[in-house]
């Protein structure tokens, strides 16, 4: 697992939860039925992703709102303190921003060599 100091991640507070459920987390996260529950009992994360990994953050994101759908009580967390949703959004919309400029510096490079050839 990545540096728990350096994640984003989802926890279930509560221990008894339906099967359903746990279907649901386990179209995210790959592990046994048995795995799952162990890690729900644990108060382990039931799904992390490094804190800088878009598509990560934006899977625990999904499985938030599925869980939630189906009344199940779970929370986010990033860099092993409670978060929201509200951040984890901004969040990758900075990832998005940042992609876009650095989109446009290559771009404006490649531009310029181009001109100097000329």
């Amino acid at each position: 697992m990545e540096n728990e100091n350096s994640i984003i991640g989802i926890k279930i507070n509560e221990t008894d939860i339906p099967a359903k459920c746990i279907m649901i987390i386990k179209k995210y996260q790959d592990l046994p039925i048995s795995e799952i529950k162990q890690k729900i009992e644990d108060n382990q994360y039931v799904l992390t992703c490094d804190y800088i990994d878009d598509t990560g953050i934006k899977y625990v994101l999904e499985l938030y709102h599925d869980l939630s759908l189906e009344g199940v009580n779970c929370s986010l967390y990033e860099h092993n303190n409670p978060t929201t949703i509200e951040f984890l959004n901004n969040l990758l919309g900075s990832y998005e921003e940042t992609k876009k400029l650095v989109e446009e510096d290559i771009e404006n490079e490649v531009q310029a060599e181009n001109y100097e050839e000329e």
